[in-house]
C-alpha cells in the first residue's frame, strides 16, 4: 500500500505529463483504475480564417490523480503512458490537498476558467483593468465591445482620456 492514502477519501498526488500529453494520460491512468482530474480552459481559437473553441488544460503538462481508488499503488502511475513522473519531495510523491482538488472544481463549474465569458459578464459603463500588454493594471472605463475579442476602453493617462481597444483576455472587472 505504500503508507499513501486511505480507502475512505480521496488521496491527490501531481503527475507530470510529456508534452501536449494530458488527455492520453489522463485516459490510460482511468483505465488502471485511477480517478483523474483535468481542469480545463476554455478560450478562442482562431486558425485558418476559422474561430472555435477549444479547451486546454488549466495547467499544461499536468494532471491530477487519486491513488485511494485504485488502492495507493502510486508506483504503477510512472508507468503510464503519457506521464512523465510525480511531484515529489525526498522520492516520495507529494499530496496535493483534497480542499484544493475541491476549489478548482468549484471554480471550473462556476465559469472562472472560461475566458469566453469575461467580458460579456460586463456591460457598457464598467470599470474594468487592464491585465496584459503595456497597458498593464490601468484601470479605465469600458465603452464597447465590437464583438467577443475586441473591447474599447476609455482609459485616463496623464490627465487626458483616451479611447483605446484591447482584446477581451487583456480586460477583467475591476
Amino acid at each position: 500500500m505504500d503508507g499513501f492514502g486511505s480507502r475512505t477519501g480521496p488521496c491527490w498526488l501531481l503527475a507530470s505529463t510529456l508534452p501536449r500529453a494530458e488527455e492520453r494520460a489522463r485516459e490510460n491512468l482511468n483505465r488502471q483504475g485511477f480517478g483523474t482530474y483535468l481542469p480545463r480552459v476554455s478560450r478562442w481559437c482562431v486558425h485558418a480564417r476559422r474561430r472555435a473553441l477549444v479547451k486546454r488544460p488549466l495547467f499544461p503538462g499536468y494532471v491530477f490523480v487519486d491513488i485511494a481508488q485504485a488502492g495507493c499503488r502510486w508506483r504503477s502511475i510512472l508507468g503510464t503512458y503519457g506521464v512523465r513522473d510525480l511531484a515529489r519531495v525526498g522520492g516520495m510523491p507529494t499530496k496535493v490537498p483534497a480542499s484544493v482538488i475541491a476549489s478548482l472544481r468549484d471554480h471550473e463549474i462556476a465559469g472562472a476558467f472560461d475566458e469566453t465569458l469575461r467580458v460579456t459578464r460586463l456591460a457598457a459603463g464598467a470599470l474594468v483593468r487592464v491585465v496584459g500588454g503595456p497597458f498593464h493594471d490601468v484601470v479605465g472605463r469600458l465603452v464597447s465591445m465590437s464583438d467577443q475579442e475586441r473591447v474599447a476602453v476609455m482609459l485616463t493617462i496623464l490627465g487626458h482620456e483616451t479611447l483605446a481597444t484591447f482584446p477581451a483576455r487583456d480586460l477583467v472587472s475591476a
